[in-house]
């Protein structure tokens, strides 16, 4: 799986006291089962999360697979990817191929989840498409047939950089999926300069929307609302998606800011480029270091979102730490800052996971869901589980109020082994199912090594 750089640069250190920090979080028996194992073939490589359709059927993507080839940079090739649709039921679930992407006429290596409309068509991102050896990326529908068992249809609503790039600069890579607005538009972001495939990069990202056609037959229509231009605040290289409270966006830039650590931002509506204002830049330790992933809104316009790194620095976890969960709350009088505070440091160690990309799943009871790429409990007998010295192949964890006002306490529900069908390195969106179950994926592992896609109930 190709990855966004995760290297973060860390200018603030804190001594922490470790024992205050990891008291309250443990483990709890859960009923958890895969159900489909991708076999690397037709039906995908390393799934990127799943979502529930319209009629009830998972559909999600898969970074490679499929029957078509494509090319990086000339350095290596590979399968460019699908649309899958899994029904079923139990341990029983069926895996229907509905899109295979083709590269330079159908874009390549989608990323992010899928979200779907009213009609029941999805949407969502490609890292590649055009000349694939520099990137572009798309924004792409996939609409349902009009009669059941019929051929969906793929188009490509937007396609970035359009072919060429010119020398010195980076292609906008779009990344992490895309927010539905009013009026059928659609929001997103993204991320410069991906692949490194041109130096120097011209920008750190943006904010961008889509609108459709205005008339039959038409192309849709791209408007830059915002550029992260320098490593100055709000930070650069957004990667997770938007969210909005119906009027302002949210989102998260992964790197820049005063420490290099990235920051929250919201961004607000404007007739010209958006206004865009930090909520909190991340120093590091112990407060996180590097927000991958779309912010979560919940009561009372509190956000929660993860850190890859940051928190506690102490071993197993590297020196910029094994990253955190973490809360905004909005100011008490319009106008006054945001408060930040780390609601769980990760530690690699005694079953508890590392380095979440996750998105928070803010579930029925209150709680919050979400993924770690690593560490969880450690089998002895598969040793190669480890992600940045860590060992562990990921977890699902649960993030609790204890009460009214009180601390957040973890739960890991389940911890990923890579072993008898088995996932690894779970993808980072979970969704919600029925009676309190979770859907989710993991990028590899699995009967073929694939990846595999999962229920949980807590």
């Amino acid at each position: 799986m190709l990855t966004v750089q995760r290297s973060i640069i860390v200018r603030a250190a804190l001594v922490i006291s470790l024992p205050a920090l990891v008291a309250g979080s443990g483990r709890a028996q859960t009923a958890f089962k895969t159900i489909y194992s991708f076999q690397g073939g037709s039906d995908g490589q390393a799934p990127n999360g799943v979502i529930f359709g319209k009629d009830g059927a998972l559909y999600g993507t898969t970074y490679r697979g499929g029957s078509s080839q494509c090319t990086n940079d000339n350095t290596w090739t590979q399968p460019c990817g699908t649309v899958f649709e899994l029904t079923g039921s139990g341990t029983s679930w069926t895996n229907h191929v509905l899109y295979e992407f083709e590269g330079a006429s159908g874009g390549a290596f989608p990323d992010g989840p899928l979200v779907v409309d009213s009609g029941g068509t999805l949407y969502g991102t490609t890292l590649m498409e055009g000349r694939i050896e520099y990137g572009n990326g798309t924004v792409f529908s996939l609409t349902p047939p009009a009669n059941p068992g019929g051929t969906w249809t793929e188009m490509l609503l937007y396609i970035f950089g359009k072919h060429e790039v010119p020398a010195g600069n980076s292609p906008f890579i779009p990344i992490g999926g895309v927010l539905p607005g009013p009026n059928g538009t659609l929001f997103g972001v993204t991320h410069y300069n991906y692949y490194n495939a041109i130096a120097p990069p011209a920008s750190g990202g943006a904010i961008f929307q889509l609108a459709p056609p205005t008339a039959p037959g038409g192309g849709w229509t791209e408007r830059t609302l915002f550029g992260f231009l320098s490593s100055s605040s709000p930070g650069i290289d957004p990667v997770g998606s938007l969210i909005t409270d119906g009027t302002v966006l949210y989102g998260t830039a992964s790197a820049g800011g005063t420490a290099g650590c990235g920051a929250a931002y919201e961004a607000i509506p404007a007739a010209g480029p958006y206004t865009v204002e930090s909520l909190h830049e991340f120093a590091g330790v112990p407060d996180g270091c590097g927000p991958y992933a779309a912010l979560t809104l919940g009561p009372g316009g509190v956000l929660y979102g993860t850190t890859a790194n940051g928190g506690i620095s102490a071993a197993p976890c590297p020196s910029n730490g094994c990253g955190v969960v973490f809360q905004l709350t909005p100011p008490a009088s319009p106008g006054a800052a945001w408060t930040e505070q780390a609601i769980h440091r990760f530690i690699g160690f005694n079953g508890d996971g590392a380095f979440p990309y996750s998105v928070l799943v803010l579930g029925a009871d209150g709680a919050l869901y979400g993924t770690t790429e690593g560490g969880g409990l450690v089998s002895g007998s598969n040793p190669a589980c480890s992600v940045n010295g860590v060992a562990g192949c990921g977890t699902v964890f649960k993030m609790a109020p204890s009460g009214p006002g009180g601390a957040w306490v973890e739960t890991v529900l389940h911890s990923f082994t890579d072993e008898n069908g088995e996932g690894a390195d779970p993808a980072p969106y979970l969704t919600p199912g029925t009676s309190g179950s979770f859907y989710g994926t993991t990028f590899s592992g699995g009967a073929a090594g694939y990846g595999t896609a999962f229920e949980i109930k807590p």
